[in-house]
């Protein structure tokens, strides 16, 4: 068929501008096919009016979708590492990402002191950034002013006082330098279930400049930047790391959480916001109203009528309800039935205050047992913290029992040279249990073999003087 029609030409250019908009197009067929179906040369010419279109697509191919580096920051001794080590299993959430880091305040040997495996995997990308990660809650959200009735209803409010917690962790971000190697930069919350393959896609085309993202659509206080999922471009993130000081000057820390802070940094900053997409559906932010399921859904009818993907989804506490939520997003990698039940296992391991306690006992002594003979070197409670607990309990009988019976061959012996010394007089008494040292063991051998030498010399003397004796008197 062709189109003789200029009306239809139009029409048809402009059915394809649509279609280009998808990744899967065939470019080739559409230079090579559809000028036999316009009519040939003559209207070649209207054929190139798609090549505006075409070059930012064609662009887009050749950069491919851009790279995450995604960063969080756990808590130790709280449900976090548990849900981190889970997520590690599962090989999903900010281990999707084109590079990570985890930020703490311990290592990573601390962090997942339950989870031994997960400790050693992330040993080097588990960073310390040496401060408190507890912050307090104070009364008022940013901009409450008691004495103003608009503010009526909300005298009870508080907010976490985490920003100081929050500066330190973004400057760490910056010394570690990471996020130069990716395109954007992406702080998320544990509890977060985050998509990366979606986020890209929603990047997807994306001039590199600096720019940050707005996350929800209708905020009470004026601030559309929430924590669970923080957004920066590459742009945005090296100006962050020149100029985070200039903020501290004019901005207060203890007045703001630490998203509302970072929202009016970057913005006194002169760093440019975008709004509209679908980052976050945050569960907090419609209280009673939330939708308990992470299919899209109409998050907000006020806002927007139209049901939405997000990017991420928040909050999610424990394992199971993360995975449900990740399968019902339907995203990224499929999860499988046996993978969801190993994270599961994983994000429940715990190690009781005694067994941790037993364990590195029990690994120091055998270090120091096995160093002091030169015969290896081995990290003791590594290889403990690898029993479960029945294989640890088995272990901790058997060395036990060996503690034992070297006990008892060490008293025996010192019976043995205390009976030899006692037919000698008080005088030649060998030492006791308290005053023996392992390096002396080999000088007191010697000295028994000795002992018992006199011993048996002064018998044999003995008994030829009775002899003597016996042949005078006949």
């Amino acid at each position: 068929m062709c189109f003789d029609s200029a009306s239809s030409l139009d029409i048809l250019v402009t059915v394809i501008s649509g279609l280009l908009m998808a990744p899967q197009v065939d470019l080739f067929g559409v230079f090579f096919y559809f000028p036999a179906a316009f009519g040939g040369k003559n209207t070649m010419t209207r054929v190139l009016r798609l090549l505006p279109l075409l070059l930012p697509l064609v662009h887009g191919f050749e950069e491919g979708l851009p790279s995450l580096h995604c960063v969080v920051l756990a808590t130790p001794n709280t449900y976090e590492p548990h849900l981190l080590a889970g997520q590690w299993r599962l090989k999903a959430g900010i281990f999707e990402c084109d590079s990570f880091d985890i930020y703490s305040n311990v290592s990573a040997k601390e962090l997942f002191k339950d989870h031994v495996e997960v400790a050693h995997a992330l040993a080097s990308k588990v960073h310390n950034i040496g401060i408190k990660l507890f912050a307090p809650m104070v009364a008022g959200p940013p901009g409450w002013d008691p004495s103003d009735p608009k503010s009526k209803g909300h005298k009870s409010m508080k907010h976490l006082a985490n920003t100081p917690i929050f500066e330190t962790f973004w400057k760490d971000v910056c010394n570690v330098g990471h996020y130069r190697q990716t395109d954007f930069t992406v702080k998320v919350d544990t509890d977060t279930v985050i998509l990366p393959a979606r986020l890209s896609s929603f990047l997807w085309n994306r001039k590199r400049r600096a720019e940050y993202f707005f996350n929800v659509g209708a905020d009470m206080y004026g601030n559309f930047l929430h924590g669970p999922i923080e957004l920066l471009s590459k742009g945005a993130m090296s100006t962050l790391c020149h100029r985070a000081e200039e903020c501290k000057k004019h901005i207060s820390q203890a007045a703001y959480g630490e998203d509302f802070y970072m929202n009016e940094c970057l913005d006194s900053l002169g760093v440019p916001a975008v709004k509209g997409m679908a980052l976050l559906y945050d569960k907090y932010a419609y209280g009673e109203f939330a939708k308990e399921r992470c299919t899209p859904l109409v998050a907000d009818k006020m806002v927007n009528k139209a049901r939405q993907a997000y990017a991420s989804y928040h909050p999610h506490k424990d394992m199971k309800g993360w995975i449900k939520c990740r399968r019902e997003a339907n995203e990224g990698k499929v999860i499988t039935d046996q993978e969801a039940a190993q994270a599961v296992y994983e994000s429940t391991l715990r190690q009781s205050h005694h067994l941790r306690s037993l364990r590195k006992g029990l690994s120091t002594a055998m270090s120091n047992v096995i160093q002091s003979n030169n015969k290896m070197q081995l990290d003791m409670e590594t290889v403990f913290a690898s029993l479960d607990r029945k294989s640890f309990a088995i272990a901790a009988v058997m060395l036990c029992s060996v503690a034992s019976i070297l006990l008892i061959v060490s008293r025996s012996r010192i019976l043995l040279f205390q009976e030899a010394g006692s037919e000698l007089g008080t005088g030649a008494l060998l030492p006791t249990e308290d005053m023996l040292d392992w390096s002396e063991r080999r000088s007191l051998d010697t000295e028994r073999t000795q002992t018992e030498s006199m011993i048996r010399s002064q018998s044999r003397t003995q008994r030829e003087l009775n002899m003597k004796r016996t042949t005078v008197q006949l």
